[in-house]
Parts: C-alpha cells; structure tokens; sequence
C-alpha cells in the first residue's frame, strides 16, 4: 500500500510543477493530461463547480485554444473571458520559451559535435 502512496504523490508533485497557478474570480484551471509536449488544462466554475471547457493545444493552429464543453449552453461575461484569454497567453509564452530552449541544446550539442 505504501507503494501506491509513494506513487500518488510523485504524481501530485509532478502535476503541481506544470500547473499554472492564476488568481481568476471566476474559474479554475485544472491540469488534467499532461502530454510530451503540451498539456490539457479543464476550465471549472468557481461558483457551480462544473466543467466550461478545456484549453489545448490545437495542431492545426500551432496553439492553445479554448473549447467549451458541448454538454450544456454556457454564459461568459467578459472578466471571465479575459482570465481565459490571460492564461492562454501564459500557456503560449511557455510553449515558446520550452521550444527556443531546445532549439539552442540542440545548436549547442551540433557546435561540439562539430569541434571534434
């Protein structure tokens, strides 16, 4: 039992690293998959504590999008849009900041490489 404690810890200590703690009003942005390169992220009413949506990333695009949840009709004033907007914006400075990190590890080990 111990083993699977052990487990679920080093799972929670994995999911707080790649979460994005934003103070919003309204929602909350929950990490729910974690994939090689980008995340899933549920968007929750603070209120009715319900699913509004996800923000992934959409290939097609090269970006995080917001997708509302197709279960029910949703209402969003323009606060909450703009706490979407604003971790969106996070989401991406981070995908830039992850891919230009390993462009210059990979310049870095072509030019030694290249010296022997």
């Amino acid at each position: 039992m111990t083993g699977v404690l052990e487990e679920s810890r080093k799972l929670l200590d994995e999911l707080e690293k790649e979460t994005i703690n934003m103070n919003s009003k309204y929602v909350n942005f929950n990490l729910v998959a974690m994939k090689p390169k980008t995340n899933i992220y549920d968007i929750v009413s603070k209120s009715s504590y319900e699913s509004l949506g996800e923000i992934l990333w959409y290939a097609p695009w090269r970006q995080y999008c917001f997708i509302p949840t197709a279960e029910f009709e949703t209402v969003w004033s323009k606060g909450c849009l703009k706490d979407v907007y604003d971790y969106i914006e996070i989401l991406m400075k981070e995908q830039k900041q992850q891919k230009h990190g390993s462009a210059n590890r990979t310049k870095s080990i072509l030019c030694v490489e290249d010296e022997k």
